[in-house]
Formats: structure tokens, sequence, C-alpha cells
């Protein structure tokens, strides 16, 4: 019997290459974007928005996952 999968029960999709998130960007805006580079420190990020790419931080940034289809 098929059952609904959930990417927010696989904690490997988590902070992942084409994760999409939304973090507080410098001047305190809340932007979307999806992750295009992961780094050696766990949360540390580059992640692209509207073409511009940001670096950020998953916890001074207040980083977080977002589910769903829309971008």
């Amino acid at each position: 019997m098929s059952r609904l999968y959930r990417p927010q029960d696989d904690y490997d999709n988590w902070w992942a290459l084409g994760s999409i998130v939304e973090f507080n960007d410098p001047y305190g805006e809340r932007l979307r974007g999806r992750i295009v580079r992961t780094s050696s420190n766990p949360t540390y990020f580059h992640v692209e928005v509207r073409g511009r790419r940001y670096e950020v931080d998953l916890h001074e940034d207040n980083m977080e996952m977002v589910w769903g289809d829309d971008d």
C-alpha cells in the first residue's frame, strides 16, 4: 500500500543542496531561496535568491526550511 512521502520527515534532506529556505537578509527582510553551496561548517550556506547569492548562517540569520512546491 502506498503512502504520502513528506520530505520534512527525511532528515537527510534538511539543509541539503537544492533545499528551499527562508532567512533574514542583512537589512532584516525575510528572503526565500535555494541552497547552492554547503560548507564543512554545518551552519554556513550559500543561498541564491532571484539570481543573487547570500552567505547565510543557520542561527544568526534565522534560517528555516520551507516545505512544499513553491519557491
